[in-house]
């Protein structure tokens, strides 16, 4: 709600700025306690803008973080207005050293040859596919179709939406290099986080 707002009134760069400071401090706090990275998601609408590499240099210079632990995600949707103006931005990001992420993979209307210039480093597949791949056979031949395109680009793939062990399972054995969802945990605020960090048992737990 808060993002249609700040859209609505033309503030939604502003908003943006705020949070990628605010989460660029709560990085800085974690530095010496934690060994985690960040991800942002930046706004469609917002990846062609001229402001945004400068915006995020100066934020990682302000906090003095790693950006080598920032991690940008953008959709594919993003670069269907401007994608020469995007794909300039993303270079520039990418050449500052943040990590560079395709989310909601599968729901866009871009072309695939995009991915001969996007300088990403991650791609994530939406939870639509994920979330019934374990019952529905076309979206467990989407879901092994997408990590095979990642890894032909030379992409880490993310399953997003992962709820349970068998599901979990299954992206192991198809290669998928990470999972994100409720089977590990629901969203955290940043103090909860760092108690559920400490007490998490490593992968022993996932065997």
């Amino acid at each position: 709600m808060v993002v249609q707002l700040a859209d609505a009134a033309g503030r939604a760069f502003e908003l943006t700025k705020w949070v990628v400071h605010q989460s660029m401090r709560q990085l800085k706090s974690w530095r010496h306690s934690l060994d985690v990275g960040l991800a942002l998601n930046i706004q469609a609408g917002l990846v062609a803008s001229p402001d945004l590499p400068t915006m995020l240099r100066d934020a990682i210079a302000i906090w003095g973080v790693d950006p080598a632990k920032v991690t940008v995600e953008i959709t594919e949707g993003a670069f269907i207005e401007d994608k020469e103006s995007g794909f300039d931005n993303l270079l520039a990001l990418k050449n500052m050293g943040i990590n560079l992420s395709i989310d909601d993979f599968g729901t866009g209307y871009s072309s695939l040859s995009y991915f001969k210039h996007i300088p990403a480093a991650e791609l994530k597949i939406d939870r639509t596919f994920v979330s019934a791949m374990m019952v529905d056979p076309q979206d467990l031949e989407l879901v092994k179709i997408m990590i095979r395109i990642a890894q032909q680009f030379g992409l880490t793939v993310v399953a997003e939406g992962v709820e349970d062990r068998a599901t979990m399972l299954r992206l192991r054995e198809l290669g998928c290099d990470s999972i994100q969802g409720y089977y590990f945990s629901k969203p955290l605020a940043a103090r909860e986080f760092e108690s559920w960090v400490r007490a998490w048992p490593g992968l022993s737990a996932m065997q």
